[in-house]
């Protein structure tokens, strides 16, 4: 009667180290028996029907493992020719894989390559999960100033880790266990070289936006003397100061990277920064070429 109360118990909730010790106690029970019970041959078929259950805890282990997903039991399904009661876990109970002991065996090195590439394809998982959580917690250090905005600070760690995580990405995609994640691989690729290539742009930006701003907001000679220039860079600033405040008000790396044509703006913005940056140049040029020392 346990026997069968064993089998009857639900595929998703059997726990192999918990079976295997009410198998063994049941073993230990019929060893115990007297010689006269012994002697039946319900005895020995049942003896021996423990012994198998108890050889096949190691691939009950496996079948247990969180590597294996719906996609590799479907896989075993087809493979073992089984009924549809096996396309869904919550259907089965111990009793329908204990009757597939022979058809595991004799399938046993197809059932090993799908549980080795369930080990395998879980390595990758872990990855993937490992860039998520990692990323969509990940903040960019702000410090003030002027005392009136919050520029980026420390860039170096964002780039170690966006070209570190680029890198395993691209050894991930050699694996042969990638094509089961390849849409989630690519579009994480996609985002970490986006963050390279934004903030790249957005250091550029912020160092000659501070320059600019100490000069044509410090000296009214250089804005009187520069009108359209500073008129320019008066437009690029409120562009600039206003994507601080965005990031300010969100300085989740994920969320700057989702504002519309960020990189778009970053770049025009640089475009129009340089060729500011250069006229003032040209001009003090100018001013020393024609008042020399």
């Amino acid at each position: 009667n346990r026997l069968e109360e064993l089998k009857d118990i639900q595929w998703l909730t059997v726990q192999p180290k918990k079976l295997k010790t009410n198998l063994e106690e049941l073993l230990t029970s019929m060893t115990a028996m007297v010689s006269s019970v012994k002697n039946y041959h319900s005895y020995g078929a049942v003896k021996t029907n423990i012994e198998n259950y108890l050889k096949m805890i190691p691939f009950i282990n496996e079948l247990k493992s969180e590597a294996l997903k719906d996609r590799h039991w479907k896989d075993m399904v087809k493979i073992l020719d089984l009924t549809m009661t096996w396309n869904n876990m919550a259907d089965l109970t111990l009793r329908d894989i204990w009757d597939q002991v022979d058809n595991f065996k004799k399938n046993e090195n197809v059932l090993r390559d799908i549980m080795i590439n369930a080990q395998g394809e879980k390595a990758l998982e872990e990855f993937l999960k490992q860039i998520s959580e990692q990323w969509k917690v990940y903040q960019l250090e702000l410090i003030d100033y002027q005392k009136k905005w919050k520029v980026i600070k420390s860039w170096d760690d964002l780039f170690t880790k966006s070209k570190e995580n680029l890198s395993n990405i691209l050894s991930m995609k050699l694996s042969p266990y990638f094509k089961a994640f390849e849409a989630e691989t690519l579009s994480w690729e996609d985002k970490l070289n986006r963050i390279i290539n934004i903030f790249d742009i957005w250091i550029d930006v912020q160092r000659r936006w501070v320059y600019l701003e100490g000069i044509f907001t410090s000296s009214t000679d250089i804005a009187q003397l520069l009108p359209n220039e500073s008129q320019k860079f008066q437009s690029v600033a409120n562009e600039f100061v206003g994507l601080l405040k965005k990031v300010e008000k969100s300085p989740l790396v994920l969320d700057v990277i989702a504002i519309p044509n960020v990189q778009k703006l970053l770049e025009r913005l640089a475009d129009s920064l340089t060729k500011i940056q250069k006229a003032l140049g040209e001009y003090l040029e100018r001013q020393r070429a024609a008042f020399p020392r």
